[in-house]
């Protein structure tokens, strides 16, 4: 992963930049980004509200923070799942293509080894659900995969298991 920093005044030219370095990089496990340091910097700076009119204004989806993760996950093949209870949310980081029980060892090997079943929903499900596991259920979004289920980026699970010592 190649980060050139420049300072941007002229965005269609660094696109063209970035574009260019890509192509020539043509490595398939590759990738160039170019950003503004100081400018993300300021933009950091702003209160919330004021990044997302500085985004909006310029046609950005997100910062350059943003994508430089995004494009690192990736380059690393890793993804993102979440478990949800009341009381805490927790993202937790997976390599693309784990299953449902390496997953749950991620949370604790215990949970791997007792491994019965997972309870999976989107995150986007989820927030149509009115984050409420309890409409999910009643709305049928909330599925129950079992072991060499492949988790994929940004679902809730839920690990069913039993361990007897």
């Amino acid at each position: 992963m190649y980060a050139i920093n420049i300072t941007m005044t002229d965005e269609t030219a660094a696109t063209n930049l970035e574009a260019a370095l890509n192509a020539s990089a043509g490595q398939v496990d590759t990738t160039v980004m170019v950003l503004d340091a100081k400018l993300e910097r300021e933009i950091s700076e702003l209160p919330a509200v004021e990044q997302l009119e500085f985004l909006n204004e310029f046609g950005l989806s997100g910062s350059a923070i943003d994508t430089f993760i995004g494009r690192a996950y990736r380059l690393l093949k890793l993804e993102t799942f979440y478990t949800a209870g009341e009381d805490e949310c927790k993202a937790w980081v997976i390599e693309s293509g784990t299953h449902a029980r390496g997953a749950a060892g991620k949370i604790h090997t215990d949970i791997a080894r007792g491994f019965i079943a997972a309870e999976v929903i989107s995150l986007d499900d989820f927030r149509k659900a009115d984050s409420s596991f309890k409409v999910a259920k009643e709305k049928g979004l909330l599925r129950i995969e079992g072991e060499n289920y492949v988790v994929k980026n940004k679902e809730i699970a839920h690990f069913r298991f039993n361990v007897s010592h």
